[in-house]
């Protein structure tokens, strides 16, 4: 059995109580929990927010407290991870870590996810194809020649992360999540839709909702992403 955990936490710099906030008629927690449960049952949702616990509470999804340390601004993920793995004190064969910050994401993104996740590979990353040039604060490039073509279909195929997950066992808990092999999985929308403004929001309601034509997903030339 495959398990997801996804974070919520109360505050948010950006956009304050940004897992409440409604995006294709529902709030980004709750379209989170409902595209998960399209690929497992074993959902867990880590919150220190009686709001989205109320909201949650006829879900079927199970809750876990989330503590004061994991909720501040410099918490990092690795933090909320073992604290959910050990609290809930279960087994599965693979773990999916879902920002409902992501709202584009699809089920079959998560499916995906976990199928990539193979016995040579360790961790496994939801990206965006990325085609931006790069400059460091002293001006310098990053990640382009000038000498090279500026053509973008000539140039070396790069990506990001998509934001929305990352997929790994439980016995990889214990040493840094990014130490062994990474496979990359190609998200079916090709830009990056991470919520953290209110254009953000805009830009993905319209996707849902149909208003705004939502791109066809590239197809992938490297034998090395999914």
């Amino acid at each position: 059995m495959n398990a997801v955990f996804i974070p919520a936490r109360a505050r948010s710099k950006g956009l304050p109580h940004k897992n409440r906030r409604i995006v294709g008629g529902n709030t980004l927690i709750s379209r989170c929990v409902e595209t998960c449960r399209k690929v497992t049952p074993e959902i867990y949702v880590c919150t220190d927010d009686p709001w989205i616990e109320n909201d949650l509470a006829n879900s079927g999804v199970n809750l876990v407290p989330r503590p004061k340390l994991s909720c501040e601004d410099d918490a990092i993920v690795t933090q909320v991870i073992r604290w959910m793995y050990y609290y809930i004190d279960r087994e599965w064969e693979k773990i999916a870590f879902v920002q409902c910050t992501a709202p584009l994401m699809t089920s079959s993104d998560l499916q995906a996810g976990f199928d990539a996740l193979t016995d040579d590979i360790d961790l496994v990353v939801s990206v965006v194809p990325y085609h931006g040039i790069i400059f460091n604060e002293e001006s310098e490039l990053i990640n382009f020649n000038w000498r090279q073509s500026v053509n973008r279909q000539e140039r070396e195929l790069q990506y990001e992360s998509a934001g929305a997950m990352f997929v790994f066992r439980p016995e990889h808990l214990d040493m840094a999540l990014h130490d062994g092999k990474i496979g990359l999985v190609l998200a079916d929308h090709p830009y990056k839709c991470d919520i953290d403004s209110e254009e953000d929001l805009c830009y993905a309601d319209m996707v849902i909702r149909g208003e705004c034509p939502r791109p066809t997903k590239p197809v992938c030339a490297s034998d090395t992403v999914c």
